[in-house]
């Protein structure tokens, strides 16, 4: 009994801890979020649209744990190596990339797909290699980064309202030379 009352009292502080910035959100509220932002991109209409995690030789054991949490929230979703066999890809398609899938690759597919990209690493839409990202600020509040020459290399586009939502980036922090926008 008293090791409950500990634990519980643990994990009310743990729970009262500031968050650290930059903290990824766990995939269940990612999946929530992405499902309501996939309402203000005009391609995309009002049923949600299929995803495809992309994940690499580092993150494929997450990659299910994204298709389970987008299942959960309604969204059609499988996980893929980007280099191994891909399921048909359409404009109807958004592909969710971890940060260690190649860049050069996931550019190209997108760029000549049109296929909106997003990530649950805020460094992946700084540098330009998503067009959507989130993050966890320090106050525990999630936020949504939008990097405005990537959704326009990708041939999308969001609404205004969701703009005013999110911080904007309008150009990547390092964008690897030799990589398209």
């Amino acid at each position: 009994m008293r090791a409950a009352r500990v634990a519980l009292g643990l994990a009310i502080l743990v729970a009262l801890l500031p968050a650290r910035a930059d903290e990824e959100l766990p995939p269940r509220v990612q999946a929530a979020l992405f499902r309501k932002i996939f309402l203000y991109e005009k391609d995309l209409g009002r049923d949600p649209p299929t995803v495809l995690i992309l994940v690499g030789s580092l993150s494929s054991g997450r990659g299910q744990e994204m298709v389970q949490a987008f299942s959960e929230a309604g969204v059609e979703a499988s996980a893929a190596e980007l280099w191994g066999r891909l399921p048909a890809i359409n404009e109807r398609t958004v592909i969710y990339a971890f940060p260690d899938v190649p860049i050069a690759d996931l550019r190209r597919l997108a760029t000549s797909a049109r296929v909106f990209t997003i990530s649950g690493d805020p460094q992946m839409a700084r540098s330009g290699r998503v067009s959507v990202a989130l993050r966890r600020k320090a106050d525990g509040h999630p936020e949504i980064l939008v990097n405005l020459p990537v959704i326009r290399a990708e041939g999308r586009e969001l609404s205004a309202s969701l703009l005013t939502l999110a911080t904007v980036i309008r150009e990547p922090d390092a964008l690897p030379r030799g990589s398209p926008p």
